[in-house]
């Protein structure tokens, strides 16, 4: 769960201003889903069905006295770590992942918060191209930066602070619950940079989830090849990749552990119909799921 709080001590909120805040928080969710299947600088009306049909599932909490706060709820229901015994290969179980898809747009939204705080309110200056791409790649977006503009400007002399709660039958997301908050004067500051965003920056990679099954590096290469099995649409299929430095090492962990992984990229399909990413933007674990773990890594 989000709780987005605007910090106000009237005892009403005019209706004009709910609504705002509301239609900003659909935005906020809705772009960050989009992120979550493809990563974009911006979105625009490139919205999949899937990432618009988030909205309908994703629900306000019950708001508390003292503030406006609106909590965004996303259920994910029970989900616990995966043992996988000896060689086994994990396998992908298409409708798990369709229902693992809310969890990690919830992630992505906690990311995307972090990093728009970093960028428009720790720092004292518009951030260079560089830290916008990789902001893009980590899910942020022009959409996200203009719903969350749009929240933070709708309420009268009020600051809107952010507190993250993760569900207690799932791991939480590595970077943890920490609050965030955005003063009223950041919006224009996240405005430019959502300007930037969608004007300067371009940012088209396709995102999969799934398993390291193979390693292929000879011992004195800087590169290796790696598949990934993943759902790419509506099937399972491998997807050839090739990874260098940490990327590697951090495959072969995930290989080596049975860890699931999340590759960004430009997804290619060859005229026999294989799948390739020939240049990999982020490869990282999966943390925003519980850690499938196998035995050996569970009695490490």
């Amino acid at each position: 769960m989000i709780d987005l709080e605007f910090d106000d001590n009237r005892s009403r909120v005019p209706l004009s201003e709910a609504a705002k805040l509301l239609e900003g928080a659909r935005s906020f969710a809705v772009a960050n889903a989009c992120s979550a299947i493809h990563r974009r600088s911006y979105h625009g009306r490139s919205q999949p069905l899937r990432a618009r049909e988030y909205a309908d599932f994703v629900g306000m909490g019950h708001t508390r006295e003292g503030s406006f706060v609106i909590p965004i709820v996303s259920p994910i229901g029970v989900m616990k770590p995966v043992i996988i015994e000896g060689k086994q290969e994990p396998l992908i179980d298409v409708q798990s992942e369709l229902n693992y898809f809310p969890r990690r747009v919830t992630g992505i939204m906690a990311d995307v918060l972090r990093e728009i705080h970093e960028l428009a309110v720790i720092r004292e200056r518009i951030p260079p191209k560089e830290d916008l791409n990789r902001a893009v790649v980590a899910g942020m977006s022009a959409d996200a930066c203009a719903a969350l503009a749009a929240m933070i400007s709708a309420p009268k002399a009020s600051d809107l602070d952010i507190t993250f709660q993760w569900a207690l039958t799932a791991a939480p997301p590595r970077a943890g619950g920490d609050t965030v908050e955005f003063p009223q004067e950041a919006a224009g500051a996240i405005r430019e940079i959502g300007h930037l965003l969608r004007d300067k920056v371009r940012v088209e990679d396709a995102v999969i989830y799934g398993f390291v099954s193979s390693l292929d590096r000879d011992p004195d290469d800087e590169e290796g090849v790696v598949k990934v099995k993943a759902l790419v649409g509506s099937r399972v299929r491998p997807v050839k990749i090739v990874l260098r430095g940490d990327a590697y090492h951090t495959a072969v962990e995930a290989h080596d552990l049975k860890l699931r992984v999340i590759v960004t990229g430009p997804l290619v399909k060859s005229g026999a119909g294989t799948l390739s990413m020939p240049r990999v933007h982020l490869f990282r674990i999966d943390d925003y799921l519980p850690l499938e773990m196998s035995a050996e890594a569970r009695s490490a």
